[in-house]
């Protein structure tokens, strides 16, 4: 019940993640392609893990600086 996503400006989807572990690296697909310094939109859906419940997405934005 964990889904991590980044979108770039134009709301593409470049990086997802099912697990609470992995947190982006920068790169577009975690490939070796690094992503343009930008301003990204991060969102986390998650369920309750006492009751499955989906909660409502939590939604911000980082900088990626190098």
């Amino acid at each position: 019940g964990y889904d991590f996503l980044v979108f770039d400006r134009w709301g593409e989807l470049i990086f997802e993640s099912k697990n609470p572990g992995e947190g982006w690296n920068g790169r577009r697909n975690n490939n070796m392609h690094e992503a343009q310094v930008d301003v990204y939109v991060w969102m986390l859906v998650y369920k309750e893990h006492f009751d499955g419940k989906i909660q409502q997405p939590v939604i911000g934005r980082v900088s990626l600086v190098r």
